[in-house]
């Protein structure tokens, strides 16, 4: 029973009109419609389409039997590639896809031989898919060695956020790649079971992150991906099986999802764990090979290759600490009102951004809170106008932001007092796995410590150097392969700063006592002078009017004068902190309620970390 003959079924009951290969009635489940609306087309057994002009939905036959529980077939027919193609048109057309998409990947109609074929430029020579059904189906020059096809474009696809596909063929690459799949095979016999040497060591230098392998529905594309997947055990990875019968590829997989084939594979992606979760690591190294691995690691950030920090994305501050955020302890400490929280998911907010992927610990909000400071500092919106104050001028932020933070897989605990040591197994999995590239802990001044027992600066010491112990084991898992930093929040005693006629904090104010500072990679105390104007504990400084904040580098493992300037940075209270002038959020839709920003500017160019651009005046709530 095809996947098409169960949709027809269903159609019928449902008093649908069939007209060739279209089918066309009301919207199923609603009585009450009458508007015929829903048109169906069904093209083959397992091919076809839907599109609902009363509901606003479309998408593949298989998408419609999603919709409606309708039983797909056990396994899809899928029709044979092997014979005789007219030209390049019909190949593609069979493959899912058109002619022009391989000739944008550069392949070329030819006759070699004598025989009808295309060619394909690979890095170790052109390669021949002959067109005429006869063996063999393809040609290579002679002494041709085996390499990787399209694993530079299948790694920029898939960023921070997709797994790498690795399939069988060079057409099923060029489809998948056309459909959104990051898709790469090696050429020569790409369904191997087992990587060369030179491959594996190609493939290792550029990826890191998850594996799929997605081998053709045979018995030989099942054993070999199972093998494969043995010899990639540091890797996460899936085997996935596309439910079609004997020789459906990667290429019928697209033809048959054409509008959502990588959410459909991905769903049937199961991911072992990586081996190295499990693996210890040295306790020692020898000088000879630590200066090979150190070495060849700074070479490739001379390069450009590698990098030893994460940019926060706030330009001053990441100058002042050296480039951003560093693998280790990086905390952000403040008294009371500061703003530790937000400044926290503002850099998630720039980090979300640049795609990269984290594991958020929360011990003061629930996820959903903070994950609102993200999207208010995404969307240039305070906290109270993603509700009780939203208008809907703002959707159009509201949406960006939300559409932005939906396409980048961060990881969330709910837990709201979580030990070092209840973390520890998670976060090395997560990292051993390729499933993020930072941490955030807000606040570490609410976790504890097991076994710990006395004053809060015995369990603030045992938190701080546990959380610097399981630092150091998360770089050991990536091997200075990039940084995984940590972002941890931390309470200032603000008795010490209600004391000082200036109400500076320093990183000598840590609540708890000093043990989070000498930890620290670096350490960054926020002041914001406007908080205790507002409370009448200090008089107005006029280089810190109100939305004007300073971070002081005040520890930096790597700038021992990283404390002598501060940074100067816009603060929004309930939105975020931002290098630039923040624009009114809804200025173009309503330019006459939202005033502009006026100018301010830095009386001593001296302090060249201090921010000169122009500063804008906090926006005031509206009421519409």
């Amino acid at each position: 029973m095809s996947t098409a003959s169960n949709v027809e079924a269903f159609l019928r009951t449902h008093n649908f009109k069939q007209h060739g290969t279209e089918w066309r009635g009301n919207t199923p489940g609603k009585p009450d419609s009458d508007s015929q609306a829903c048109c169906v087309t069904i093209e083959g057994p397992e091919n076809g389409a839907f599109n609902n002009f009363s509901t606003g939905q479309s998408g593949s036959l298989y998408q419609f039997c999603d919709l409606y529980g309708i039983v797909k077939a056990e396994r899809a027919a899928v029709e044979t590639t092997k014979r005789a193609y007219r030209d390049m048109a019909d190949y593609a057309q069979q493959h899912g896809t058109t002619a022009e998409t391989f000739k944008a990947a550069g392949w070329m109609e030819t006759t070699t031989d004598s025989r009808p074929a295309m060619s394909f430029r690979t890095e170790n020579g052109v390669r021949y898919r002959f067109l005429d059904g006869q063996k063999p189906p393809y040609k290579s020059p002679a002494g041709y060695e085996s390499c990787w096809y399209g694993l530079a474009r299948a790694v920029n696809m898939a960023g921070a956020s997709n797994p790498l596909v690795l399939v069988n063929g060079e057409a099923s690459t060029v489809v998948c790649q056309s459909h959104g799949i990051p898709a790469a095979c090696v050429t020569s016999g790409g369904e191997r079971a087992k990587l060369p040497d030179n491959l594996l060591k190609a493939l290792r230098a550029v990826w890191t992150g998850k594996i799929v392998i997605a081998f053709d529905c045979d018995k030989t594309g099942r054993e070999n991906a199972i093998s494969l997947q043995q010899q990639l055990s540091d890797y996460s990875t899936a085997v996935v099986d596309f439910g079609l019968t004997d020789g459906g590829d990667a290429a019928d997989w697209c033809k048959l999802h054409p509008t959502d084939a990588l959410p459909a594979l991905l769903e049937r992606a199961k991911y072992s764990v990586k081996a190295a979760v499990t693996t210890a690591t040295p306790k020692y190294v020898r000088n000879s090979d630590l200066l090979k691995q150190r070495r060849a690691f700074l070479e490739k950030v001379q390069r450009g290759e590698a990098h030893m920090t994460l940019p926060t994305g706030i330009e001053h501050w990441d100058a002042a600490l050296m480039g951003g955020m560093w693998a280790g302890l990086n905390f952000i400490a403040g008294a009371m009102g500061m703003g530790k929280s937000t400044l926290a998911a503002s850099v998630v907010g720039n980090w979300t951004k640049m795609g990269k992927r984290g594991a958020i610990f929360t011990t003061e909000m629930t996820p959903g809170q903070w994950l609102d400071r993200v999207i208010g500092h995404l969307a240039r919106l305070r906290t109270d106008e993603l509700s009780i104050n939203f208008n809907p001028a703002f959707r159009p932020a509201f949406d960006d932001a939300y559409n932005t933070l939906e396409k980048v897989p961060h990881i969330w605990r709910v837990e709201g007092t979580p030990t070092v040591a209840g973390l520890r197994e998670d976060i090395l999995r997560m990292v051993a796995n390729g499933e993020i590239d930072f941490v955030v802990i807000d606040s570490s001044s609410n976790m504890h410590a097991d076994g710990v027992s006395g004053s809060i600066f015995d369990q603030t010491k045992a938190v701080t150097n546990q959380l610097a112990s399981l630092s150091s084991e998360v770089q050991a898992v990536v091997n200075d392969a990039f940084p995984i930093p940590f972002l941890v929040t931390h309470q200032v005693n603000a008795v010490n700063v209600l004391k000082r006629s200036n109400k500076v904090a320093t990183m000598l104010d840590s609540y708890g006592g000093q043990s989070p500072a000498q930890d620290a990679f670096t350490y960054t105390v926020i002041n914001y002078p406007t908080w205790f104007v507002e409370r009448s504990l200090s008089e107005p400084d006029p280089d810190y009017p109100k939305g004007v904040a300073s971070l002081i580098v005040d520890k930096h493992r790597m700038y021992s004068n990283s404390s002598d300037k501060p940074v100067r940075v816009r603060f929004v209270p309930g939105m975020g902190f931002y290098g630039d002038n923040v624009p009114a959020r809804a200025a173009k839709a309503l330019p006459h309620i939202m005033p502009p920003p006026r100018q301010y500017k830095d009386d001593d160019s001296a302090l060249d970390h201090l921010y000169p651009e122009a500063i804008g005046e906090p926006i005031q709530n509206v009421i519409f």
